[in-house]
């Protein structure tokens, strides 16, 4: 019998599927477990995204998957408050 271009007695071909997750922050390997949620984070442009070229300075949102610890660097303020009236800080 041939089968998917094997031969033999009804050999069953299975598909093995590797996902390899790594941090944004620190490129480094993690366990899907330890990646946080997608965080949209402001960036600071410096360039021009078409060519490169310098420009006046410009903030643009990028989304990252980043560990516990790349996510708690990447945090730059820390919130208080309840129902809309809520206190901003620059984190420590």
């Amino acid at each position: 019998m041939l089968i998917n271009g094997f031969r033999g007695m009804g050999m069953a071909v299975k598909e093995i599927t590797t996902k390899i997750y790594t941090c944004d922050g620190c490129e480094k390997e993690v366990n899907e477990g330890e990646l946080t949620m997608a965080v949209k984070c402001p960036v600071k442009f410096m360039t021009e995204q078409t060519e490169g070229r310098p420009t006046t300075p410009y903030i643009q949102y990028a989304t990252f998957d980043l560990c516990e610890r790349c996510l708690d660097r990447a945090l730059v303020f820390s919130g208080t408050g309840a129902q809309g009236y809520n206190n901003y800080r620059f984190r420590k």
